[in-house]
């Protein structure tokens, strides 16, 4: 029996979560499914999570073809670059999000009293 596309997502996620990288990119490039934006998300996210600056930027670009107007590449690559001090990277990304007329929609919460 083989595992559904969905096992796969979960365990990318995570390894991503927990930071096996190299791990979650074996998964990513073994997966006998065409990816979808949350595999690249997890990935970046982990990314992010664990400094990881080369596989996130490579998530980035491939979450982006998939994706252009997602704004989840926009924010989590300028957090890689910008907790490893590359602030003038994490300037040109969001440059590039501005200039594309993207804007990352606001968080809310709801209280209910």
């Amino acid at each position: 029996m083989d595992p559904p596309a969905d096992n796969y997502g979960c365990l990318v996620d995570l390894f991503s979560r927990n930071g096996f990288l190299e791990d979650t990119k074996h998964v990513i490039d073994t997966m006998p499914f065409p990816l979808w934006p949350a595999i690249w998300r997890s990935l970046l996210n982990g990314c992010r999570i664990y400094g990881n600056k080369k596989l996130g930027e490579w998530a980035a670009e491939k979450l982006l073809q998939l994706v252009p107007e997602n704004d989840a590449a926009y924010v989590l690559l300028p957090k890689v670059y910008s907790e490893e001090g590359s602030w003038s990277d994490a300037a040109k990304v969001w440059k590039g999000m501005r200039a594309r007329g993207l804007g990352k929609d606001p968080g809310c919460s709801w209280i209910e009293i």
